[in-house]
């Protein structure tokens, strides 16, 4: 089971001045996932907002949360959020450019329909 690391975060907090509230307005968290983030009890964040956590708190993905099981598989190279969040940036590229193409494609037929039919 992984859990956060409550005590890394509030030194974080405290160091930046940061109230909960303010922390939880820039992550994008309501007040009450704040609390049980640093109680233990949040279970789940989406990768968006991990990755905005860590980047206020200048913290790594492997620093925010801890795999509290002795047992668990450890990866030796940890893929940190931000090469996450730019493999996210570029297949969206990709797939915007793609339908980029699809869409001049599209105009090209529609316009070959038409000189084709007034051709007729």
């Amino acid at each position: 089971m992984f859990i956060f690391n409550d005590q890394l975060i509030k030194e974080r907090l405290e160091e930046k001045g940061l109230s909960q509230a303010e922390f939880g307005e820039k992550v994008g968290l309501k007040p009450a996932s704040v609390t049980r983030m640093l109680q233990n009890k949040q279970k789940t964040i989406s990768l968006e907002i991990a990755y905005e956590v860590c980047k206020l708190l200048n913290i790594k993905i492997d620093e925010l949360i801890i795999d509290d099981n002795p047992n668990s598989y450890k990866i030796e190279e940890q893929i940190t959020l931000d090469n996450l969040y730019n493999i996210q940036n570029e297949i969206q590229e990709f797939f915007d450019n793609i339908i980029y193409k699809l869409e001049i494609w599209k105009d090209i037929i529609e316009k070959s329909k038409i000189v084709k039919d007034k051709d007729k």
